[in-house]
């Protein structure tokens, strides 16, 4: 299993917000986003993508909810 990072477009009422994703695969990730905010999300980065956002300033004051987990059969 993997980590993700969903985030929130402006105007969107969770832009505040940092949703973590534990999936196994981006795909996987991008299910449990939709699944749970359907279209009202903007990006999902894996790990590495997303230490690389807050390297660059972004999403640095955003609260993170509690972690989206896969469930695995």
């Amino acid at each position: 299993m993997k980590k993700f990072y969903g985030t929130f477009g402006l105007g969107h009422k969770e832009q505040g917000f940092i949703q973590p994703i534990i999936a196994t695969d981006e795909s996987e990730a991008h299910k449990l986003m939709f699944e749970k905010y359907g279209p009202k999300f903007a990006f999902i980065y894996d790990e590495e993508q997303f230490q690389q956002e807050l390297k660059d300033g972004f999403h640095t004051d955003k609260e993170h909810f509690k972690p989206l987990i896969q469930e695995v059969v």
